[in-house]
């Protein structure tokens, strides 16, 4: 199947988190918003899965970060259409960019000089329609 995809989405992912301090206090919270941006949950897989949750009295908000890893193989995920992953990118990078670590170690914004410069070409990416499912006419409702 020909597609216009020049990146994959790991890789785009592992990008930014290269660049940022693994100590600051926002680290691990920004890894799980990122990747909540990137991708977009099949709804029927959703539903089936807090079903099983909810019988073995697990909260979805818990399992979501706790248990990221047993979710991610039981739903389905698509990176979403080029204009809303740019604006759920730009929220996240722009909430995210200038927070203070709360430790006095780590002390300063979280996004460096060369994190910022990697938002621009991580947004410019997305622009330019190079990170997108391939299959975006089969991509899974979102929940």
């Amino acid at each position: 199947l020909p597609t216009r995809v020049l990146d994959d989405a790991f890789h785009f992912m592992d990008r930014q988190p290269r660049l940022l301090s693994k100590k600051h206090s926002v680290f691990k919270a920004f890894s799980h918003d990122f990747s909540e941006a990137n991708f977009i949950r099949d709804k029927s897989d959703v539903a089936a899965v807090r079903a099983v949750l909810e019988a073995h009295g697990i909260n979805w908000e818990y399992a979501k970060r706790a248990k990221a890893d047993a979710l991610n193989r039981r739903i389905r995920r698509c990176i979403p259409e080029r204009t809303r992953l740019l604006d759920r990118l730009t929220k996240l990078f722009n909430a995210y960019a200038n927070i203070q670590c709360s430790t006095k170690e780590t002390q300063g914004p979280f996004f460096s000089d060369d994190a910022r410069e990697m938002v621009a070409r991580l947004l410019e990416t997305v622009q330019n329609g190079y990170l997108q499912s391939a299959l975006s006419a089969r991509a899974p409702q979102e929940h």
